[in-house]
């Protein structure tokens, strides 16, 4: 992997998929607890029953169920009970396999007998959780009472159903000292995987609950990481984003389709839609996935059996999408799910290849679609019933967000590398232009004067280092200069002499034998005529461009890496334009998914679902402060940050800073303090919001890495200069000196092994450093490795010649002396103030609430 991928990266995906493990695990918890085995009758020796009691909150009875499959003619019920024998039923012999028949038959008959042998009537609610049945005709005949029926499937509209559930859900009543007999006929295009489970009318409302805030979760993460990669394909212009985008929107279609939310809440009226959604967007999914890894891999750069397999599966993508439009599920179901079945590994295999030989996307592609690819294959052969082994839709939905989170990582990857290549390019850019400006700069002319005549010759200096030889041995005569030169050229410049007389600017190389490379220069040379019929005297000047040669070249090169670096520089502005005008659709989504969490502590929970239920809680806050320091850090690039100056009185807004980072040091277990050094203003001007947040950022930084010993915050102002101080002194691991070049740079720590020793992104201390700046202020940092730090962030107080002064604790008011306390560790357990006159110090005090 690129070593420009941050550490942070992976501890925040970890964060999310530990919400996504939690979430899960969470409601197969609750739903484990609910769950119990049905009262067999093995000992009357009568197969296909089971007893019902009101203490089962759900009950699993495949073991109990005989099925009969309808060959050609349709059958009703009154043929089944009448005129058909016993032993065309077949008795199911697991208890735990579901029954499923694959695409080979249409229609199927389960049947199975509950008796209640209770004194009271027992209410229970059947369901059956495949969405994709066409149609279900739920029979009840009780032995005494009145026969009843209903009927349910994806080809009547969602609103005739007898209860309003994304599943189908029949209610039943079983009457006292009675049993009743269940038939079920279920027809559909689809597969006849048929998952039927009894539960308690009350225990089965529950479920929903919890299984709709998973769901719900799950479809909010699909539809923010779609708007995300649509709305920076805009911005960026880039191709794979707008691939990746289609194909979370196709799978979050399909799988919110497959648990019925679709039929229920986004095309409830539409039966021709609930039919045609899964012929039309499983090809769309597969054809963007291939189009987004042909991009991502680059296999158009690859061997040519690799692009051409690609482009025979995207060939093949779009055939089927055809079909699916004009043929039903039930013609193109086996191929399209098998087409599936062989794409996700096929690519899943290249990208594994492609990361033996170094790829680091294609190693980022492997990790993030393992999972994802195993559920899809393993969904697809199951559901045409090769395989006997189902995954369920949380485990899908896991799959999906893992897959989500490392492709997010992937995609930043490239807008990260496409950051290094514009700094790689200014850095090349400045040093071709320093190395060939110092050339230039250097050149300078070369003069002679000839006259044949008299037999004299004339140069200076920089005239006879262009040809490398003294003027008295080898360079004495027009001939002798010329023969520096090319035949071609030779013959051209006497041509153009003979027939005007002079040659201006004449651009050609001198060939020096003691030198592998040319001399270029630019020539003028004059002929004077002479009197009497003598030969002509000469004058020129040799003007050394082999720099601008140079240079020129050196130029397109800075331009092409300017260009590149401007192209670069759009793509992290319009990155910086798209987060920060973003965020509320970032924390809405964040603050939601908290909020369900809160509601979730309403319940009666477990112990250990309580313990999940904070973990939850924990990583979300984590997450939601992560996303806010991007954020803010995005909004001041774009310059998009709001800045209130206001009035602030000075100690009040300490208190509030102490108070926060003396919970952080109780935690910690170390000692906190607070000093002030007189004089201080009362009042000052300023935003106390940024203040704040700065101040915090750089306390919080010094508790996290001080194992031992003590933190100090120091605050001191300079009148005369109206600037305020904050000091935050810490005896913690300290700085290396070669890293304090990049300590304030965004996503950085001090070393590559911090983040995991003690967490972090590196966000905060370069979201400190431009809040600073933003108010017209600086951070400045002291340290010395292994012993400490002390980071002083200062900024303008505003005009302090009408405010008060506090030159010593006498003039401290009354009510700023004592701090609120708070419940902390050990002896960290509460904070007050204690004055000297030029100081003032915080300090634990052991006091319990």
């Amino acid at each position: 992997m690129n070593s420009s991928v941050s550490k942070h990266s992976y501890f925040f995906s970890l964060v999310i998929l530990a919400i996504l493990f939690f979430s899960n695990n969470l409601l197969a918890t609750q739903k484990s607890t609910t769950t119990q085995e049905p009262k067999l009758i093995a000992e009357n020796g009568l197969p296909g029953q089971f007893y019902v009691n009101d203490s089962e909150d759900s009950v699993l009875f495949y073991q109990h169920i005989e099925h009969f499959i309808e060959k050609d003619t349709p059958l009703t019920i009154e043929d089944l009970s009448k005129n058909q024998p016993e032993s065309v039923w077949t008795k199911s012999t697991s208890a735990k396999k579901i029954p499923s028949y694959g695409y080979a038959h249409k229609a199927v008959w389960l049947k199975f007998k509950v008796i209640n042998d209770t004194a009271v009537k027992i209410e229970k609610v059947f369901e059956v959780s495949n969405a994709f049945l066409d149609r279900i005709d739920f029979y009840i005949r009780p032995k005494n009472g009145p026969p009843n029926a209903f009927r349910a499937g994806d080809i009547y509209p969602f609103e005739s159903r007898l209860l309003k559930h994304n599943y189908f859900q029949f209610p039943v009543s079983f009457n006292p000292n009675s049993d009743t007999h269940i038939y079920i006929r279920v027809e559909s295009g689809s597969s006849l995987y048929i998952p039927i489970e009894m539960w308690d009318a009350s225990s089965i409302n529950k479920n929903s609950i919890h299984a709709n805030l998973i769901n719900s979760g799950f479809g909010g993460i699909c539809l923010i990481m779609f708007c995300f990669n649509f709305l920076l394909f805009l911005a960026t212009k880039e191709i794979g984003y707008f691939y990746y985008a289609i194909y979370l929107f196709s799978m979050s279609i399909l799988v919110l389709g497959a648990i019925g939310y679709g039929f229920q809440y986004l095309w409830p009226s539409s039966v021709w839609f609930q039919e045609k959604f899964i012929c039309i967007f499983s090809p769309i999914m597969m054809l963007s996935m291939l189009l987004f890894s042909y991009n991502f891999l680059e296999l158009s750069e690859k061997e040519y059996y690799i692009q051409w397999i690609s482009k025979f599966w995207i060939g093949v993508s779009v055939l089927l999408l055809a079909l699916g439009i004009a043929l039903p599920w039930s013609a193109i179901a086996q191929p399209t799910l098998l087409s599936i079945a062989l794409v996700t590994p096929g690519l899943l295999l290249l990208a594994i290849k492609e990361s033996i030989h170094g790829d680091p996307n294609a190693k980022l592609y492997t990790f993030a679609w393992l999972p994802v690819n195993l559920a899809y294959c393993i969904g697809a052969l199951a559901r045409v019933n090769i395989i006997d082994l189902q995954i369920e839709p949380p485990e899908v939905m896991a799959a999906i967000v893992f897959e989500i989170i490392f492709i997010s990582l992937a995609l930043a990857e490239k807008i990260n590398r496409g950051k290094k290549e514009k700094e790689t390019a200014q850095n090349i850019a400045i040093k071709n232009l320093e190395k060939y400006e110092e050339l230039y700069e250097h050149a300078i002319e070369g003069m002679f004067s000839y006259n044949e005549a008299k037999q004299y010759f004339k140069c200076n200096r920089a005239f006879t280092q262009l040809f490398s030889a003294s003027p008295q041995q080898d360079i004495d005569t027009l001939p002798s200069i010329l023969q520096g030169f090319s035949v071609i050229n030779r013959i051209e410049i006497s041509n153009i002499l003979a027939g005007e007389g002079i040659i201006r600017n004449y651009e050609a190389p001198i060939i020096n034998q003691n030198s592998p490379d040319p001399v270029w220069v630019s020539l003028t040379i004059q002929s004077t005529p002479s009197e009497e019929l003598e030969p002509p005297s000469y004058k020129g000047i040799f003007i050394d461009i082999s720099e601008r040669i140079k240079k020129e070249q050196a130029h397109l090169d800075r331009e092409n890496a300017k260009r590149k670096a401007d192209l670069s520089e759009e793509k992290n502005k319009a990155k910086s334009d798209f987060f920060a005008s973003m965020s509320h659709e970032y924390r809405t989504p964040l603050n939601a998914i908290l909020g369900f969490t809160q509601l979730l502590e309403t319940e009666n929970l477990t112990p250990s679902q309580q313990e999940m239920l904070s973990y939850i809680q924990t990583g979300g806050q984590d997450l939601l402060t992560l996303v806010n320091d991007v954020l803010d850090i995005s909004k001041i690039e774009a310059q998009k940050f709001d800045f209130e100056i206001i009035k602030i009185d000075l100690l009040e807004l300490i208190m509030k800073i102490e108070s926060s980072l003396l919970m952080l040091a109780s935690k910690q277990n170390i000692k906190f303090a607070v000093q002030f050094q007189c004089p201080l203003p009362i009042f000052i001007h300023c935003d106390p919001t940024r203040i704040k947040q700065a101040v915090l950022n750089l306390g919080a930084n010094a508790i996290k890495f001080t194992k031992q010993g003590e933190v100090i915050l120091q605050i001191r102002c300079d009148l005369e200069e109206e600037t305020l101080y904050f000091s935050v002194q810490d005896t913690g691991i300290g700085i290396d000196p070669e890293q304090l070049s990049t300590l304030f740079d965004s996503y950085t720590q001090a070393d590559s092994s911090i983040s995991r020793n003690y967490g972090g992104t590196g966000l905060g201390l370069n979201l400190a450093k431009k809040i600073a700046d933003s108010l017209g202020g600086d951070i400045v940092v002291e340290s010395e490795f292994g012993k400490g730090s002390t980071f002083t962030f200062s900024v303008p107080t505003g005009e302090l010649n009408n405010i008060d002064i506090i030159k010593n604790k006498i003039d401290i008011p009354k009510n700023k002396l004592v701090l609120p306390s708070i419940n902390t560790i050990e002896n960290n357990s509460a904070a007050n103030m204690d004055f000297n006159d030029n100081e003032h110090t915080v300090s634990p005090q052991n006091k319990t609430l």
